[in-house]
């Protein structure tokens, strides 16, 4: 009998079934209810926690323009809520610190995440996201973007350049967005007032009112400002409006005010109450506070000192009392400035290499300057959104002779801007130069500005008088102008003491050296690789050396100049002086061609480019002044027109003179070839036939008379007068004789002429030599493919030529060699 288990029964093999009590699985209960409510519950925490978190998502930027590629929408949004905070003005213990402003920003339109997900689908179901949509629209000449932000709009404008350089605006038109208090003090970080100003004109409340307050101080709006200071004097902006008050009392010069103020703002940032001790030049009273500060503390405050009065030794001892982990991004960028300033820049660059902020970058800037690199660190310190990194970039290139660019970079009005803007015109400009120094309020840097300004005027009277009266107020600024005056009277001596009396600071160094190298006693050792590239210290080392008739060391001072600098204004003119003196007039000649030339300097210019033949030169150097030119200029002026072809302005100038030397056979021909560029073959004929019968024997008037007869198709009585086309002949007239023969395919007369030029023309002296061996003369081939071939020939027709003419003559090795290139060239 067989048993078959099924289930839980047993079927005999007959078909009887038996049901048996065998044991079975245990029965499992369900697990999904208790899943579905762990999941619940699970989202609920999540969706509190997400409702709780300060979310900004930003939709877009999208971009309207015909050029923007794909993609870039994306990285655009990723890059602005990487970097999309208050950061730039929330360090500024100047400014209240606004509320909310630590946001959590997400591309909405990105990859999508667990948030981004949550908050579309919250959008869909009608739930309240903050979502900031952006776009930028490009117009003609310009990007428009616009924000919005819970039904509210705000819009902007950039220039029309790269869809990337628009991710600044971005930035600011997003604070604005979520608090326009985070824009307004962006912008006051950047030196954009005006513009904080304006982003905080619908905005009230301590904290809008205390930031527009220092916009309006910043402004030099001070009444204004302490209107708005004054408003919030109690509470819990106390501290800040005092010492506010403080300093716009101070500025104002009430000083006992000032100090009344500063006494009472016991909970101000200590930070800003040794500022404005500082500042009133309370030394003692910013050291007292110190003092009861605990010591950890005490030393960024000690370094705060040191730094306002310059002593960068100080700084050095007081920051190095903390650990390096513990310095602030800050205070490691005050330390990196003190280290550079006493020459140790590896260490100030490994000690900001990870801090990313404005004056970080200026520091590196600064460096990369001291570096020798001074076009790329000028540039990088300009792109900075820091006032101090402007002026430090405009101070730069004032002393590098480019008043354009620095005063592109002033905004401020007070006595530091108006000191920039001095100097940058000096010289160059001196009625501004002189507004700018009547608007300083220094009396010092004002009498200073005045006597420097009469010593560019040549009035040495005047700057006497105001070194004078320097003397009771600043010795340093009466010295320097003393030494300056004394050189400009030629009393080197008196001008070498002044210089030796003049403080040793970092303030003068420039000053003393200029004033040093006037007297040649000038040490580059004692300014920075980039102070040594600056145009305005070269420019006096190199007048010095033309001076003193040492044109070797004037033109290494100026082409070094020229090879380290990306522009360099004005040191081609000297390295073309120089380089003229030496009597080298060829690198003259190509450091004329880079400059735009005054007219005395194009005289000279052309004068040595009409001795070297350079007509296209000579005409584009002179035309410009064409009606002040002197009579030698005005004749090289005319023949560089005929040489280059330019008959309507040379036939205006060759008719006025043909009636004032009626018998010259020169100004027939140089008419005649006015004539045959206006195409009147005829008429040229006969200004040619005029000359030659005013001068028989002169050989440029048969010259260009056989050519006109050639272009007539006279070819018999072209060489007939060709054949009087002799005696003072130029280069080129030489050259164009031995072209004709040349065309007119007598080999032996294009080489006779040919040999009269003391220049070498290869490419016809080659066609001469092919025609030779054509016509059997092969020794004469020979003689002209040795004088006019070379490597630089690749044309293997010339060689195997040249191998057939040797050949001819019985020199097979030579031969040989010439028919191998001629294979070579032929692959």
């Amino acid at each position: 009998m067989q048993l078959r288990l099924t289930d839980q029964e047993l079927t005999l093999s007959d078909g009887t079934a038996l049901r048996l009590a065998l044991p079975g699985p245990t029965p499992r209960r369900s697990r999904a209810p208790w899943l579905f409510i762990g999941l619940t519950l699970a989202l609920a925490a999540y969706l509190g926690w997400w409702s709780q978190q300060p979310w900004l998502f930003i939709q877009g930027p999208t971009l309207i323009s015909q050029q923007t590629p794909a993609g870039l929408a994306p990285l655009l949004c990723q890059r602005l809520t990487d970097d999309l905070g208050p950061h730039q003005g929330a360090s500024d213990p100047w400014l209240p610190a606004p509320a909310g402003g630590d946001f959590k920003g997400r591309c909405l339109d990105g990859a999508l995440t667990l948030e981004t997900l949550m908050a579309k689908g919250l959008i869909f179901m009608g739930a309240p996201v903050p979502v900031l949509a952006m776009d930028a629209i490009a117009t003609e000449h310009e990007w428009t973007l616009r924000a919005r932000l819970n039904g509210e709009q705000l819009t902007a404008n950039a220039p029309l350049a790269h869809e990337l350089t628009l991710l600044p605006s971005f930035q600011r038109l997003a604070l604005g967005s979520v608090n326009p208090v985070f824009a307004a003090q962006s912008q006051i970080a950047e030196g954009a007032y005006d513009a904080a100003l304006a982003s905080l004109a619908v905005s009230h409340g301590p904290e809008a009112d205390l930031t527009r307050a220092r916009a309006l101080y910043l402004a030099q709006r001070r009444a204004e400002a302490w209107q708005m200071y004054e408003g919030y004097d109690a509470g819990e902006y106390q501290g800040l409006v005092r010492i506010a008050l403080a300093r716009i009392a101070a500025d104002d010069g009430n000083t006992e005010s000032a100090l009344t103020m500063l006494e009472s703002a016991h909970s101000s940032d200590p930070q800003l109450r040794v500022d404005v001790a500082l500042g009133l030049g309370q030394v003692a009273l910013a050291q007292q506070w110190i003092d009861a500060v605990e010591e950890p503390a005490q030393w960024p405050l000690r370094a705060q000192i040191a730094a306002a009065l310059g002593q960068h030794d100080g700084v050095i001892a007081a920051l190095s009392q903390l650990p390096s982990q513990q310095l602030s991004s800050a205070q490691r960028t005050t330390l990196a400035g003190a280290l550079r300033m006493r020459a140790r820049y590896e260490q100030a660059r490994a000690l900001i290499a990870d801090v990313d902020s404005p004056g970080a970058d200026l520091v590196r800037a600064q460096l990369q300057f001291d570096r020798g690199d001074v076009d790329a660190a000028l540039r990088a310190a300009a792109a900075i959104e820091l006032p101090a990194a402007r002026n430090w970039a405009a101070q730069q290139w004032a002393w590098d002779n480019q008043p354009a660019n620095a005063l592109g970079l002033i905004r401020g009005g007070d006595d530091a801007s108006h000191a920039l803007r001095f100097e940058a015109l000096l010289g160059l400009d001196n009625e501004a130069a002189e507004q700018a120094a009547d608007a300083m309020g220094d009396d010092v840097s004002r009498a200073w500005s005045h006597g420097r300004l009469a010593l560019a005027r040549g009035d040495t009277t005047q700057a006497t008088a105001i070194q004078q009266r320097l003397a009771s107020l600043s010795p340093d600024h009466a010295n320097h102008l003393g030494a300056l005056i004394n050189t400009a009277l030629g009393f080197d001596e008196d001008a070498a003491i002044s210089l030796r009396n003049l403080s040793k600071t970092a303030h003068w160094s420039r000053h003393r050296f200029i004033a040093a190298a006037q007297l040649g006693q000038a040490t580059r050792s004692q300014l920075s690789a980039g102070e040594q590239r600056l145009a305005r210290v070269v420019t006096v080392q190199v007048e010095y050396a033309m001076a003193h008739d040492d044109a070797a060391v004037a033109a290494q001072l100026a082409r070094a100049q020229l090879q380290a600098r990306d522009d360099a204004p004005g040191m081609a003119l000297w390295l073309a002086r120089a380089y003229r003196s030496q009597g080298l007039n060829e690198a003259a000649l190509d450091s004329y061609n880079q400059l735009d030339l005054a007219r005395g300097d194009a005289e000279q210019a052309a004068q040595l480019a009409h001795e070297l033949g350079a007509f296209d030169r000579v005409s584009s150097w002179l035309a410009p002044h064409a009606t002040q030119l002197s009579k030698p200029a005005q004749g090289q002026l005319l023949n560089a027109w005929i040489e280059t072809q330019q008959t309507d302005a040379a036939e205006a100038w060759i008719r006025s003179a043909v009636v004032r030397a009626p018998d010259d056979a020169q100004l027939y021909v140089y008419w005649g070839q006015v004539a045959e560029g206006s195409g009147d073959l005829i008429g040229a004929i006969s200004k040619y036939r005029q000359a030659a019968r005013l001068a028989p024997d002169f050989g440029p008037a048969h010259l260009a008379w056989a050519l006109a007869l050639e272009q007539r198709g006279e070819r018999n009585a072209a060489f007939k007068r060709m054949a009087q086309a002799s005696g003072e002949l130029s280069d080129d007239q030489w050259i164009a004789k031995a072209d004709f023969y040349t065309r007119a395919e007598y080999p032996d007369l294009a080489a006779q002429a040919l040999d009269q030029a003391d220049i070498g023309v290869p490419a016809l002296r080659l066609k001469v030599a092919a025609l030779q061996a054509a016509q059997g003369l092969n020794h004469a081939a020979h003689e002209s493919f040795s004088a006019a071939m070379s490597d630089a020939v690749e044309d293997p027709a010339l060689w195997r030529t040249w191998g057939d003419s040797l050949a001819a003559l019985g020199q097979t090795t030579e031969a040989l060699d010439k028919y191998k290139v001629a294979v070579r060239l032929s692959r």
